[in-house]
This record gives structure tokens, C-alpha cells and sequence, in this order.
């Protein structure tokens, strides 16, 4: 020992338990000093007299840890503790001190102190609590010392918390198993107390046992396991994993006692018994007759073992009926019991052997029976007795066994009741008395016996049958079913769903038929498959349909094969599988049967379409149109005619379409005419084509609008149509198809412009222009640029007509440069105007005409720009002189400018000088007369107007027009000559020759020769004559009796107070206009006129009938209220008529006061009419005084929407606004948000008042209700996006919530390229720019800027210049250029040029920067 423990110290590290570096031995110890130590430290510990000094406290720690782990490694266990506890008390700084802790409880346990040992892991645990080299082993170690001290529970606890905290240690395995013993024992204990949680312990020890390596046990802990894990199993119930585990541990170990084993195999085969495995039970009984045959557990397992072979066999046959070799055996394993003269079971075993005999050996069954009675037991004595019976019956001595039957059944026994019972059923079946099989099978089922129920259900299921009792029927064969019997469950299925399909319960039927294909019956497989397929159909359940038919047909049944042919092919139709429905149709064709041909020759025709089977179609609807039947006449030709298309026989597809068209069929009209229109074109039939898109055009069909527009469209261009294919077209381009869109824009623009729609026609080409399209832009750039000037829109001229002269073909187009010389004199500065004028004149480019042609534009510039004076002066007669020698046409055009020039400066005797040498002159004959026409019409020469009007109209040049026929009535109107109406009437006849469709304007001149008549004796207050001219007038049809004239005839009537006249006038306009007659307005004063004839029952029933007139606004609604206040407030009638409202109102308030008249809603709706018929200041405050009298009433009728509204605007009027904005709050308030109009309606109210009082926060408050209402509402969108724009508008601009208005902002922005979307997208950005978010705003305005934003807009040029702004603080130079460069080539207003001057001076800044950064990066 003292040469290994200096081995030890001088040669290697013994302590394996960490990796740590091995101590070094100081040099300076001799080994002798040592091995002295360890000398005194082993007497002293064998003697036992140690004092309380360790004895080791002279040593190094190198020394001392060396030698305790020496003494360790020698088995000293007790001296090692000892030693360890020194060296911690010693070195408390030494780093070997977690290496002592664990060695110190090892010692302690492997010396057998386990109590010391598990309070010594506890301290290293609490020293160390996170060590990683020996806590797993420790926790381990302490688990397995608890558990054998037999603390489970702490056992349990300390080894679960290793796995948990160290789920990878080495220890696991043995972790496990400690965890599966702890548990096991615990268990066991807790068994003992009837704790029943004990199961709980087994079922975890189980688990903890399962999971362990075994291999990595040694073998008593491998033997120890497969013992506890099989007593778990057993108590747990688990036989089979108890068998697996004792098997093991039976057959590994040697050391096992035989009764140990005994027992075992007893539990073993008592436990199978108990889970009524009895194979496995009779198995081990049998091992212990064979291994155990002298013991007192053989005699007892002996009849076990024959009573677990017998149950056996009734599990396996699932009957007590075995055959006669089974019941040799088991008769055998019987007698063998029997032979150990053993009288416990003695009775039972006749018993078993009567029961086995009985259908095979009656006569020994018998002799058995009668052992068994021999015995004292009477347990089975009445079933022996029973069985006797059967005997007989199984004998066919059936008389015998009915009276045997019906004797048991006259005993207080109960036993057999049920089997007698059902036995003589079958007895009385036999003799052939039914009824009585009936009763007797009824008395059965009445019994709480179920072993011959289903035999019985069966039987008596039939005898209802027999006897027409069906709902019987259904009830006992259900119950059947109910049973687990399936003997007679085919048949039994087989009736019931035929009683339920006559029972009309097809539901009941499906499954009944169902649950027959699913048993193993074939008997009535076909009919069942044939029932059940139609049974799907009719419950909507055709995929099962589908699948029991093709069951059908792959029978060998054929009795339904057509029927099933036939509803297959449809309900291959139905789950869209084409190619079955094919197959299926044509082999119900192959048939012959002719049932179905007709159906299935129609659906098998579009089936082939379906497949693209064209030519096998056409064959089968021509082979149905051979057949008689019409019924699908109609769609079988729509489809024919499509199949002739599509193999190319243009004439055979117009021949079937027109067939079509001839039939009363009306489905396909419409794409019938499409078709026929296309085919009619490719054959080269115009017209025909022509047609058939008109028809289809009449139809409401709408698929091919689109198509049929644009062909029809240009084939009425083609045909010179003009206004046909103007309107097709228009309708094409309503519509929302786009295909041709393009091309019918530039076409439609065309047809415009050549039958001066102009408008229509500008409109037209700025969609095509806007639409993307590439083709002739140029030509419609010009044509579009030519209607700009014609419809005196220069500016949109000028840009168009640009764009053209930017193109080569166009550049010398001189009509194109005169028109922009044109439009640059009239719209653009001098300035610009002078430039161009200059640059054509010195273009080489340009012809000497155009050049000179400008030049002479110069003087027209002074014309052009209003400079008359400059004009008139240069102009001199000199130089008109030498112009009229020179070039005439050129005077006359200068006369023309300077006429028109002396004009603008009101020279008018002189212009006319001018104007009357050019006034014969072809060109400016017109131009002339219009301005000389100006000149006297300045003048008020209306003689010398009327002359130029009638030499104009002498000569017939130029044409006059309603606007000079017009103007030259008026002339003739103020010459106040004698001749004046008679000249009038001259240019009447005239106008209306010239223009006889103009009947509005004549019919006003008419109505004035008239009237100029009618004001004559109107001026002479000769009313009678007024009414005798107007009647006379009307009934000789020289004027229509309309409201002008009507209304003269009314005032006439008044004047003359002349009631039947008036009444008369009415009669009169009966003839002409009833509906006229029967207004409101007419019936009102026919009561009035009738009242004052004193016609009182006439006035009162014109004003009934008034009050049945259907009221066309508010204000009919309130005349209609006044009739229904006046007829029934007679005691005012006087003074409604005079108009007395302020006598009414009083007398109302004053009757009130007094309790005179209470104040109802027809009397306060007759104050609030009173008081709305006044005027100014008297009205409103008539109006809050009345419902301040309500109020005094009944408050809550003041508090109404529509009171707060007549309260607001009353106060409104008066000017108290505070007062105003409280009643039209509190209106709002009650409105509900369905009433959109109100809401809106009151918004606006309140906005007026809000922002009169700049009360902007509750502005934005009422537009967040408007927002509100109108999102819930399917109004636009664009609607409520407005409230939002307010709202964001406000917040910021005078709320200064920033934050909030960007939300409101966002809201308003839709995306779009509205000015509204695009303004709110731009002031979001704005605001992040303000809030330090250059970030956000970047990437607002880059997403605005995709939008579509005009380049001639001043928000481009915003957009781009913030970006180049944002970009330019942040540094990001060359985006900041590209922006800048855009604000500086843009074409921006004027008052955005400070924006691009200075977009200019930064790009030229930034780009000069970048150029210093390359050159010195260079």
C-alpha cells in the first residue's frame, strides 16, 4: 500500500473524476516525511485517538489533497472524509475545493453513511451551484442514497430535477433507473395504505423503466427492473407488458425460488383470466399442471385451465356450438379435474360436459344433466331442465317439447322464459299457426331479454309483412338493425328499403339500400343498385348516383340497363365528365331502345362539342333534326349553325341560322344576328349584314355591342351614313368595350368634324391624343389644332399646332404658319408675336411670298393688337392710294382694318365711309355689313338699319340669320312710324319663310304682334277687349292658348271681376291643356272665382279636389295644408282671403291664452302658416314666438329636427348666429346618419355661421360628421374625401394641428389625378418636410410625381422643385439635379417663373460642383 501511495504521488494524478492539471509535489517534501504522515494519520485513525487538530494540518495543500485522494483510491473511505473535511476547513481559497466536496460524499456513501452522504452532496450543491463537472453525478448520488433510506418522494425529486437540469448527462440511464425503482416502492407502500394513487407511482415507474438503456445496467439492476416493471403492468392491469417483463426475468434468472415462480406464473394466468384473455390464461394454468403438478395450486388450475380452454373456444368460435373434436378436448381437460376427486367445482364440470355434449352425443348430454341433478347444486338446474326441452325439439318431437314449453312457462321460473318463448315461436311457425307465432314473438320482445332478438325481429318482421301491416313492418326491421345480428341483415335491408320507398321516405330509403351494399348479401345486388341510383338523384346526391350506377352496369343484371344508360349519361353531364357522358350515350345508342334517343341525341351533340368533336356534332343534330321531335329545335340549330362556322361552311351556317330565326325559339337571337352579320360580310352581303346588326342593335341582348357597333359603324361610313355611323360610334364609345377605341376615336372625330360638330369633335381627339396611342398623331394634332382656332380656343391652338410644326412634313406648311401667326398675334405677347413674326420673315427655309406675306403682317399687327390709332395713322391716303393701283384685294383689306379700326375708336361716320367702298366687294360683303350694321346700331340710326337689312335682304347676300332677323325687328320696333306693326309683320313673313323651323322666335314675334295688339288695349284698360281677342285669337288657332296668354286672359277676367269669365278661361283651357286645368294652382282659383259667384259648394269642391293633387315639393305640401287649415278654420276664411295674417296670429295666441282653442298640430301649423306668410323682421320673430308658445305645451315638439331647423333659420335671419348655430347643433344631433341630404343640409348651415364666427374647430367637428355619414352611405367616394380635405384643410391652415391634418389629408387622397387628390398628396408631403421628415416626403412626392400630372401645371413644377430641394439638403447632388433641371425645362405659368429662375441658378450651382468633384478626383 505504501509503495502504491508513493506511485500515486509521484508518478500520476489518481483523481479521475474532473480533467484538471494533476498537482505538482513541492520539491522540497521528502518522501519520507510522507509516508511518516500517512503513517501517524492511519494509526491515529485506526486507533481511534485523535484529538481535535487535523492531523494533517501540517501539509501543503498539494500534499494534503494528494494524500486524501489516496486514501480514496485505497478504499479508505472513512479517512478520506476525514481528511477531505480537514482540507476544506484548511484551504478555503484552494481550487481543488469542488473536487474535496464531491469526494468528501463519496466517501461518506461508499463508507455507508448515507445520511452523512446526502447532506454532503447538499454542500456541494450549495458551494458550487453551478458546477458542470460534478453535479449531475452528485444529484444522482443523492437520489439513489434516498431511495435506499426509503425516502421515495425526495428520491423521486432530486433524480426528475437531474433530468431536467442536465437532459444529455452519462448518468441519464442510470438516473432512469433509480427514478423507476423509486417509484415502484413507493408505489408498493402506498398499495399497502389502499392509496390510490398508487397506480399513478407504477404507471410513472413504468415510464422511467421503458426509457432505459438495459445494456448499460448491470445484471442484478437489469433482473431488479424486469421484476418491478412486471408487478407494475400487473397492478396497472396491463397483463400483457406484466407477461413480457416476467417472461424475461423468469427465463435470465438462476437464483429465482419455485414458489416465487409459482406465484408469478398464478398471477400471470389469474390476471389473463381477468382480462378474459383465456388463450394466455389457459396457457400458464397449463405451465403450472406441467411444472408444478404436486402443488395445492395444480388441482385448482386444473379446472381453470379446462374453463379457460373452454372459454377460448367459445371466443374463437363465437359460439357455445363447438365442433366434436374441440369438445373432445375440452371434455377431456374436464375429466382429468374430475380424476383428482376434487368436489369444488364437481357440479359445474357435469354442467360444462352436459352443455359440450348436448349437440353432438345427445344421449350423453342427457346423462350428464342428469349427474348434475344427482349433485346439491342447484344453480343451473332450471337451464338443465331448459336444455331437456331442447332436447326433445332438437329430437323433432315437437308436440313434446310445445307442451314441455308451455308447462316451463306455467312456472314461477323466469329464467329460460325468454328462450321458451322464442322456441315455440318457431313450433307454432312450423304447425302453421301464425297468429299465434305472433303473440308468441310479441310476449318475447315485451321481455328485457336480447339473445334471440334479432331472430325474432327477423321472423315477425315477415309474419307483419304477410298479414299488411307495413308500418309494423318498418319498426320491427329497424329494431332488427339496431341489433348486432347480421344473419338476416341483407334481407331485412333489402324489404326495408322498399317499405320505406312506399312509405315515401327516400332518405330513410338511401341509407337503408346503403348499409345493404355495404354487407357481403349479393342476393339483391342489382335491384338495390337500381333503386339506390335513383334515390340519389331524387335527394340531390348525384356523385352517388354516378358511382352506384357504374356498379349497376358492372353486374351481370341487365333488367334496368337502358334506364341506367340513360340517367348516367346526365349525371356524367352533371359532374362535367364529357368523355364518359360520350361513351355512356353512345352505347344507349347502340341499344335498341328508342325511349330516350331524341334527349340523348341532343345532349350527346353539344357533349361533342365539349370534346372538339365538330363533324360527329354536326351528324348528331342533323340526325336529330331528322327525327319528329321540336323541342329542342331552337338550341340544336344555334349550335348547328356555330359547327358549320367553325368547319368553314359559311353559306350551311347562314342557311341553319336563318332556319333558326324562323322558329319560335327566342334564347339565341341575339348572337344568331352577331353571327349571321359577320357571315353575311365575309360573303360579301353588305346590306344583309347591314340588317342583321340593326336587329341585333334592337335587342336587349348587350354581349357583342361593343363588335356590332364598330362593324355597323363603318359600314354606314363606308355607305356615306354619316349621322348613322356618328351615332354608333357615339353609342361604341358609351359603352365600356375598348378594343376598337382608338381607332373609333380618330374615325368619330372625322365624322364630327365634317358635319361641324365641332365640340363633340375637339372632345373626341383629345381623348385619342390622351389615350397613348401612336399612330397619326400628327394629322390629329393639326385637325384638332384647326378646331381650337374654330371654336376660339387659342391656347389649347397654339399648343396642339406647335407640337405639328415640330414635324418635318410640317414645317413649311404655310396655311400652318398663317394660322399661328394668327393665334400668336391674338393670344401672345407683342413681344413673342414680334419674334415670330421675324423669324419667318428671315427663315432661308421659308418662299419670297410667305416673307413678304409677313412683313405685310406688321401693319396687321397694329390692327391685331388694338392700336387703332397707330393703325388709321399709318394708313394715310397716299399710301391707300398707291395699294389700290397696286394690289386692289390688299385695299380692300386695309379699308376692312381700318374701318373696323375707326370703329373700335367709336369714329362711326367715317367708318362707315370705309365700309360702304368694300361693302360690294365679294370678300368683305359680310364683314362689312355686320360692322355698318354696328355703326348704326351706335348711331341709333334704326332707319338706315332698316335699309341696310332690306338691301341686304334685296340682294341675298349674305344670308341672314335669326340673330339679324332679330336685330332687324328690333330696328323696325323703334321707328315709331305709323307703318311700324305693318313693317313688323313684313319681316315676321319673311323670317318665317327663311326659317320656318325656328318656332320658338316666331312664335315670341307672333306673340308680340299680338301682344303690341294685347298692349294697346291693355294701355287702354279695354279689358273686355283683351278677353275677347285672346278667345277670339286661341279659337282661330293663330295662338296656342299658352301660360302668357293664359295668364293676360286671367288677369283680364280679375280686372273685369268678371268670376264666371274666369271660370270660363279655365273651361276654355280644359279643351286645350286638362292636365294644366287640374293643378293646384288652377283648381285654387277656380275655388276662389266660384266662392266669390257665391258658389260655395263649387268652391269647396275645387278645393277638395285640390288636396287630391299629388304635391310636387315642399311648397305644394304646405298650399295643400293651408286648404285642409282653411276648410277647416271657417271663422278665418274671411281674413285668409284678405291676406289679415296678423289679425289671424293674434286672435290664434289670444283664443290660446284664454283656453279657448287648444293648440293642437292644426292649429299651430295655422299660426306657423300665419306667421310665414309675413315679411321681414315680422316673420321670424313670428316664427320663434310661435314655437316659444309650443313650448309652454308641449316642449318636445320644439325640440324636433324640423323645429330646430325653423328656429335656426329664423334666428339666422334676425342675426342672432350664437342662437342660430345651438338650434341647427342640436338638429344635427337628432338627424340619423341615413338622411344624408339633412346632414349635409345642416352642415352647410352650420359652416355658414362657423365661419362667419371663424369658429374653425367646430367646423371640423361637423365635417367629421358629414365624413362619417358619407362613408356609411353609398355615396361617390369622391364625396366624402371632400369633408376629408376640409378637414385636413382647417386643421392646418388655421388649427395648426399638423398632425392631424396629414391623417385628414391622407383620407382625402384617393390615389387619383384629381386636382382635389393631387393638392391633398402635395400638402401631406409638405407637412412631412415641416416635421423634419425628409424622408417621407421624398417619398410622397415621388409617387405623386408618377401620377398624372400636366407638365404645363403649376404642381409639377412644385412637385419637382421640392424634390430637388429635399434631395439638395441632403446632399444627394445628382437627384437634386435631375429635379431642378425638370422645374427649369418645364413650360410653367407665370407666376411660377421664380420657381424655375431659380431651379436654373441651383442646377447650374449643383453641376458645377459635380464637375469640380471629378477634376479633382482626376
Amino acid at each position: 500500500m505504501i509503495h502504491n501511495l508513493k506511485t500515486q504521488i509521484t508518478t500520476i494524478c489518481p483523481f479521475r473524476f474532473v480533467k484538471i492539471p494533476c498537482p505538482k509535489v513541492t520539491p522540497k517534501l521528502r518522501f519520507w516525511s510522507i509516508f511518516s504522515l500517512l503513517t501517524s494519520l492511519f494509526f491515529y485513525l485506526v486507533t481511534g485517538t485523535a484529538s481535535a487538530q487535523c492531523l494533517t494540518s501540517g501539509l501543503t495543500e498539494d500534499e494534503q489533497l494528494a494524500m486524501t485522494k489516496g486514501l480514496f483510491e485505497d478504499e479508505l473511505f472513512s479517512a478520506s472524509s476525514e481528511s477531505s473535511k480537514c482540507f476544506l476547513e484548511e484551504f478555503k481559497d484552494s481550487a481543488a475545493r469542488e473536487e474535496i466536496f464531491f469526494l468528501r460524499a463519496e466517501a461518506l456513501r461508499k463508507g455507508g453513511d448515507l445520511q452523512g452522504a446526502i447532506k454532503a452532496y447538499d454542500e456541494l450543491k450549495k458551494n458550487f451551484p453551478s458546477s458542470k463537472t460534478y453535479l449531475d453525478n452528485s444529484m444522482l448520488q443523492k437520489g439513489i442514497s434516498l431511495a435506499l433510506t426509503r425516502n421515495y418522494t425526495a428520491s423521486i425529486r432530486t433524480l426528475k430535477l437531474l433530468l431536467l437540469d442536465f437532459p444529455t448527462t452519462k448518468y441519464r440511464d442510470e438516473a432512469l433507473y433509480w427514478l423507476g425503482y423509486a417509484a415502484s416502492f413507493q408505489a408498493e407502500s402506498l398499495r399497502k395504505k389502499n392509496n390510490k394513487d398508487a397506480l399513478l407511482f407504477y404507471q410513472d415507474s413504468t415510464l422511467h423503466f421503458v426509457k432505459v438503456e438495459p445494456e448499460l445496467l448491470n445484471l442484478k439492476q437489469q433482473q431488479e427492473r424486469l421484476h418491478l416493471m412486471g408487478r407494475a403492468w400487473w397492478f396497472l392491469k396491463d397483463f400483457t407488458k406484466a407477461e413480457e417483463a416476467w417472461s424475461q426475468y423468469l427465463k435470465n434468472s438462476k437464483s429465482i425460488k419455485p414458489e416465487q415462480a409459482l406465484n408469478l406464473k398464478y398471477q400471470l394466468a389469474t390476471g389473463f383470466q381477468q382480462e378474459k384473455n383465456y388463450k394466455k390464461a389457459e396457457r400458464w394454468f397449463a405451465r403450472i399442471l406441467t411444472k408444478h403438478p404436486d402443488s395445492k395450486l395444480a388441482v385448482v388450475s386444473a379446472f381453470l385451465r379446462a374453463e379457460m380452454a373452454y372459454a377460448v373456444s367459445v371466443q374463437e368460435t363465437k359460439t357455445e356450438s363447438l365442433d366434436s373434436k374441440a369438445v373432445s378436448i375440452l371434455i377431456k381437460h374436464y375429466k382429468l379435474y374430475l380424476n383428482k376427486n376434487d368436489n369444488k367445482y364437481q357440479a359445474l364440470a357435469y354442467y360444462r360436459i352436459g352443455v359440450l355434449q348436448q349437440p353432438h352425443r345427445p344421449n350423453e348430454a342427457i346423462h350428464a344433466f342428469q349427474k348434475y341433478l344427482s349433485t346439491k347444486d342447484k344453480t343451473y338446474a332450471a337451464e338443465v331442465h331448459y336444455r331437456l326441452g331442447y332436447l326433445f325439439f332438437n329430437t323433432k318431437q315437437q308436440q313434446k317439447a310445445i307442451q314441455i314449453f308451455e308447462k316451463y312457462l306455467r312456472t314461477k321460473d323466469k329464467t329460460y322464459t325468454n328462450e321458451v318463448l322464442y322456441q315455440l315461436g318457431f313450433l307454432y311457425i312450423g304447425i302453421k299457426q301464425k297468429q299465434k307465432a305472433v303473440q308468441i314473438f310479441e310476449n318475447y320482445l315485451s321481455t328485457k331479454d336480447n339473445t334471440y332478438t334479432n331472430e325474432v325481429l327477423y321472423q315477425l318482421g315477415f309474419l307483419y309483412i304477410e298479414s299488411k301491416r307495413p308500418k309494423k313492418a318498418i319498426q320491427i326491421f329497424e329494431n332488427y338493425l339496431s341489433t348486432k345480428d347480421k344473419t338476416y341483415e341483407g334481407e331485412v335491408l333489402y324489404q326495408l328499403g322498399f317499405l320505406y320507398i312506399e312509405a315515401k321516405q327516400q332518405k330513410k330509403a338511401v341509407q337503408i339500400f346503403e348499409k345493404y351494399l355495404s354487407t357481403k348479401d349479393k342476393t339483391f345486388e342489382g335491384e338495390v343498385l337500381y333503386q339506390l341510383g335513383f334515390l340519389y338523384i331524387e335527394v340531390k346526391q348525384q356523385k352517388k348516383a354516378v358511382q352506384i350506377f357504374e356498379k349497376y352496369l358492372s353486374t351481370k343484371d341487365k333488367t334496368y340497363v337502358v334506364e341506367v344508360l340513360y340517367q348516367l349519361g346526365f349525371l356524367y353531364i352533371e359532374a362535367k365528365q364529357q368523355k364518359k357522358a360520350i361513351k355512356i350515350f353512345e352505347k344507349y345508342l347502340s341499344t335498341k331502345d328508342k325511349t330516350y334517343v331524341v334527349e340523348v341525341l341532343y345532349q350527346l351533340g353539344f357533349l361533342y362539342i365539349e370534346a372538339k368533336q365538330q363533324k360527329k356534332a354536326i351528324q348528331i343534330f342533323e340526325n336529330y333534326l331528322s327525327t319528329k321531335d321540336k323541342t329542342y329545335v331552337g338550341e340544336v340549330l344555334y349550335q348547328l349553325g356555330f359547327l358549320y362556322i367553325r368547319v368553314k361552311q359559311q353559306k350551311k351556317a347562314i342557311q341553319i341560322f336563318e332556319n333558326y330565326l324562323s322558329t319560335k325559339d327566342k334564347t339565341y337571337v341575339g348572337e344568331v344576328l352577331f353571327r349571321l352579320g359577320y357571315l353575311y360580310l365575309e360573303i360579301k352581303q353588305a346590306e344583309n349584314a347591314v340588317e342583321s346588326f340593326k336587329k341585333y342593335l334592337s335587342l336587349k341582348d348587350k354581349t357583342h355591342v361593343g363588335e356590332v357597333q364598330y362593324q355597323l359603324g363603318f359600314l354606314f361610313t363606308e355607305r356615306k351614313q354619316q349621322k348613322k355611323a356618328i351615332k354608333i360610334f357615339e353609342n361604341y364609345l358609351a359603352g365600356d368595350n375598348e378594343e376598337h377605341r382608338e381607332e373609333i376615336q380618330l374615325r368619330l372625330g372625322y365624322l364630327y368634324a365634317e358635319n361641324k360638330q365641332q365640340k363633340k369633335a375637339i372632345k373626341i381627339f383629345e381623348k385619342y391624343l390622351a389615350s397613348g396611342a401612336v399612330g397619326h398623331i400628327a394629322e390629329t394634332q393639326l385637325s384638332l389644332g384647326s378646331l381650337y382656332v374654330e371654336n376660339k380656343k387659342p391656347f389649347l391652338a397654339i399648343a396642339v399646332l406647335e407640337q405639328v410644326l415640330l414635324h418635318p412634313d410640317y414645317q413649311k406648311n404655310n396655311d400652318l404658319l398663317q394660322t399661328l401667326l394668327v393665334l400668336y398675334r391674338e393670344n401672345v405677347s407683342e413681344e413673342k408675336y414680334l419674334k415670330f413674326l421675324l423669324k419667318v420673315k428671315n427663315d432661308p427655309k421659308q418662299g419670297w411670298k410667305v416673307q413678304q406675306g409677313f412683313k405685310s403682317q406688321l401693319i396687321i399687327e397694329y390692327f391685331e393688337q388694338n392700336k387703332c390709332d397707330k393703325l388709321i395713322s399709318e394708313l394715310n391716303p397716299d399710301y391707300m392710294q398707291s395699294i389700290k393701283k397696286s394690289n386692289t384685294k390688299e385695299w380692300e383689306h386695309l379699308l376692312y382694318m381700318r374701318g373696323s379700326c375707326l370703329i373700335e375708336t367709336k369714329r362711326w361716320n367715317e367708318a362707315r365711309i370705309d365700309l360702304r367702298q368694300i361693302r360690294d366687294t365679294k370678300k368683305y360683303r359680310e364683314h362689312s355689313i355686320q360692322m355698318l350694321i354696328v355703326t348704326h346700331k351706335q348711331l341709333e340710326d334704326w332707319k338706315r338699319l332698316t335699309w341696310e337689312y332690306q338691301e341686304v335682304y334685296d340682294k341675298k347676300t349674305p344670308v341672314l340669320t335669326i340673330a339679324d332677323y332679330q336685330l332687324w325687328v328690333f330696328a323696325a320696333k323703334q321707328r315709331k312710324d305709323f307703318q311700324r306693326l305693318e313693317r313688323i309683320k313684313i319681316i315676321y313673313e319673311r323670317w318665317k319663310k327663311a326659317f320656318p323651323e325656328d318656332s320658338q322666335n316666331l312664335e315670341q314675334l307672333n306673340k308680340y304682334i299680338s301682344g303690341f295688339r294685347l298692349q294697346e288695349l291693355t294701355s287702354q284698360e279695354n279689358w273686355k277687349e283683351v278677353s275677347a281677342y285672346i278667345k277670339k285669337e286661341v279659337q282661330s288657332g293663330s295662338v296656342s292658348l299658352n301660360e302668357q296668354y293664359f295668364s293676360q286672359l286671367l288677369f283680364a277676367e280679375n280686372k273685369l271681376e268678371n268670376w264666371s269669365g274666369l271660370l270660363g278661361a279655365y273651361a276654355l283651357l280644359r279643351k286645350h291643356d286638362q292636365k294644366r286645368a287640374k293643378t293646384l294652382d288652377a283648381l285654387i282659383n277656380q275655388a276662389k272665382a266660384a266662392d266669390k259667384l257665391g258658389e260655395k259648394e263649387l268652391s269647396l269642391k275645387y278645393y277638395r279636389q285640390a288636396l287630391k293633387v299629388k304635391p310636387l315639393n315642399q311648397e305644394d305640401k304646405k298650399r295643400q295644408a293651408e286648404i285642409k287649415t282653411f276648410l277647416a278654420q271657417s271663422s278665418f276664411r274671411k281674413w285668409i282671403e284678405q291676406g289679415e295674417w296678423t289679425k289671424i296670429s293674434k286672435t290664434i295666441r289670444k283664443e290660446v291664452a284664454e283656453n279657448k282653442r287648444v293648440l293642437n298640430d292644426t292649429n299651430f301649423d295655422l299660426l306657423l302658416y300665419t306667421e310665414n306668410q309675413k315679411s321681414g323682421n315680422k316673420k321670424y320673430n313670428g316664427i320663434l314666438d310661435a314655437y316659444a308658445l309650443l313650448a309652454t305645451y308641449d316642449k318636445k315638439k320644439t325640440l324636433t329636427v324640423k323645429a330646430q331647423i325653423d328656429q335656426g333659420y329664423a334666428a339666422a335671419k334676425l342675426g342672432g348666429y350664437k342662437r342660430a348655430k345651438g338650434y341647427y347643433r342640436r338638429a344635427l344631433k337628432k338627424t340619423p346618419d341615413k338622411d344624408v341630404d339633412l346632414v349635409l343640409q345642416l352642415v352647410g348651415e352650420l359652416k355658414r355661421l362657423y365661419e362667419r364666427s371663424k369658429d374653425y374647430a367646430s367646423l371640423v367637428v361637423i365635417y367629421k360628421r358629414a365624413y362619417s355619414v358619407l362613408k356609411k352611405s353609398s355615396r361617390p367616394k369622391n364625396e366624402s374625401r371632400t369633408y376629408a380635405y376640409l378637414i385636413g384643410y382647417h386643421q392646418s391652415f388655421h388649427l395648426k394641428q399638423n398632425d392631424k391634418a396629414r391623417i385628414w389629408l391622407m383620407r382625402s387622397d384617393g390615389g387619383g389625378s384629381t386636382p382635389q387628390e393631387l393638392d391633398a398628396a402635395f400638402w401631406v408631403a409638405k407637412l412631412d418636410r415641416e416635421a423634419n421628415k425628409p424622408g417621407m416626403a421624398i417619398k410622397r412626392l415621388k409617387e405623386l410625381a408618377g401620377r398624372k400630372v400636366s407638365k404645363n401645371s403649376s404642381l409639377y413644377v412644385q412637385i419637382h422643385f421640392e424634390l430637388g430641394t429635399l434631395y439638395h439638403l441632403k446632399e444627394k447632388w445628382k437627384s437634386a439635379l435631375l429635379h431642378y433641371r425638370l422645374v427649369a425645362k418645364a413650360r410653367a405659368p407665370a407666376e411660377l417663373k421664380q420657381y424655375q429662375n431659380t431651379a436654373k441658378e441651383k442646377a447650374k450651382e449643383i453641376s458645377s460642383y459635380l464637375k469640380s468633384l471629378n477634376s479633382s478626383e482626376g
